[in-house]
């Protein structure tokens, strides 16, 4: 028989509930009371089951066709099974995710039916400090990474005179002084949180604004750079987690 996107084979013997559908030339073995989940299949399962003129398309093997892409279906088809957006890594990719979201609506999975996947975006955090004072630790990052968390009461202070570069604006981001002299501590801190570390970087020039007239201190430095995954903010419908 023929071989499907999951790797198995279709058969003869695919008799009772479980039927064969051909997404744009990628075969699928799932049930009606699975597909029937999203509006589109519900319409169009009815409709055939009625003899209407709107009945299903069937390809040269008698399987029900939908002219779309099967690639972006197999992540469709997931959700209706499990209630999840399984998209890995994949989640991270802001025009992989509008696409399927483009095929989540074309199968009615909106509004009150379903619920649309949201796209995960990368957080970073900086954690550095000058190599001749291993005392003083700073960290960049978004002002509401440090604002939002309850619990960071009295651990960082904001540098009051950072954040004057464009990109620093158009980021939101801030610098903080960690009130501990501990560099592990403060690593811990935002690990605890979700952080990874990434990568350890030997700065050869960092320069820290101390005053508002512009003096600074500048030197060598080490920095800790971890990251997070986190939701895509702003998105306006109904959102479903992603896996």
């Amino acid at each position: 028989g023929h071989r499907l996107s999951d790797g198995s084979e279709v058969g003869s013997d695919l008799f009772g509930p479980a039927l064969v559908l051909n997404v744009g030339g990628s075969l699928f073995r799932t049930t009606p009371s699975t597909l029937r989940k999203a509006p589109f299949f519900d319409s169009m399962f009815r409709h055939t089951g009625e003899g209407g003129g709107l009945g299903a398309t069937l390809d040269s093997e008698g399987h029900y066709f939908v002219d779309r892409s099967g690639f972006l279906f197999r992540y469709v088809l997931e959700y209706l099974r499990t209630g999840f957006w399984l998209l890995g890594e994949k989640a991270c990719d802001l025009e992989f995710v509008d696409a399927i979201r483009s095929e989540a609506n074309f199968y009615g999975l909106e509004g009150e039916t379903g619920q649309l996947p949201v796209p995960r975006i990368m957080e970073y955090v900086c954690v550095w400090q000058h190599k001749d004072d291993t005392q003083t630790i700073y960290v960049d990052c978004m002002e509401q990474t440090i604002r939002e968390d309850r619990d960071h009461q009295g651990l960082f202070r904001l540098c009051k005179y950072f954040g004057g570069l464009p990109l620093d604006r158009q980021t939101s981001t801030k610098r903080f002084k960690a009130t501990s002299h501990c560099i592990q501590s403060v690593l811990s801190y935002f690990g605890m949180r979700g952080f990874s570390l990434q990568h350890i970087m030997e700065a050869p020039m960092i320069t820290h604004v101390t005053s508002a007239d512009g003096q600074s201190r500048s030197g060598p430095g080490t920095q800790f750079m971890l990251s997070r995954s986190v939701l895509f903010p702003c998105l306006p419908q109904r959102c479903d987690p992603i896996c």
